[in-house]
């Protein structure tokens, strides 16, 4: 079967936040994390763009890299109950399975070994280090701007359909500017009700989202996108 499927990482592929829990291990300080985690609601609700919310969170952290090496370790207990297998399901079906997030490259490339997918289909905000390991953003990378212009930049990597699944509006809008023909949110672990309205379907659980996926693949493939015969 033909067909990409991409999934959002945190809260989506992961049960939280990765750069949430990064800050909370670098920067254990309340005032700084209820920053974070309102900067990270604004982006995903549309209130505010990617890029402002990823820079003025990145102000408010220390982070280095042995703080990124420390949560890479800890991601095989964060996977959403189910995703392992689900993935393993529909990469047995020849579905591509891509990881497209504004998280830490680093980060999204540890969940895709985990997961057994393809480094180069696991894309996210790239980062270097100075030689004190400290991050340093390229802002010029388009997954540091905005999810779309990185799905845009992916674009004629992806087989079709394109399904994106996830959690916010950053998700919604990969849909919505036509790099993907169908957006499912995803809402087991948060619930963003202007999400949720804008969505073509939206599941609360691994097993719903098994089920609903068959249900479009079968339509998006049989369907609207099964070439026309003679």
């Amino acid at each position: 079967m033909s067909a990409s499927i991409l999934f959002d990482v945190d809260s989506t592929l992961l049960d939280r936040e990765s750069f949430e829990e990064l800050i909370r291990l670098a920067t254990p300080d309340p005032a700084v994390l209820e920053q974070v985690a309102l900067l990270s609601r604004l982006a995903m609700e549309g209130t505010i763009s990617f890029q402002e919310s990823l820079s003025k969170r990145i102000a408010l952290s220390a982070f280095t890299r042995q703080h990124v090496a420390q949560i890479c370790h800890q991601l095989a207990d964060w996977i959403s109950p189910g995703m392992k297998e689900l993935i393993a399901k529909l990469q047995a079906q020849s579905i591509r399975v891509w990881l497209v997030s504004g998280g830490l490259q680093e980060i999204i490339t540890h969940c895709a070994l985990l997961l057994k997918i393809p480094k180069e289909q696991a894309q996210g905000a790239k980062v270097g280090w100075s030689e004190d390991d400290m991050p340093i953003f390229d802002w010029q990378d388009a997954l540091s701007q905005s999810k779309v212009l990185g799905a845009q930049a992916l674009a004629a990597q992806f087989t079709s359909p394109t399904i994106m699944i996830g959690d916010g509006w950053t998700d919604f809008e990969v849909f919505s500017k036509g790099v993907a023909n169908y957006f499912v949110a995803y809402t087991q672990w948060v619930k963003r009700p202007q999400v949720i309205a804008a969505a073509q379907a939206h599941n609360q659980n691994i097993a719903q989202n098994s089920q609903e996926l068959e249900a479009i693949l079968d339509r998006l493939v049989f369907g609207a996108f099964a070439p026309a015969t003679s």
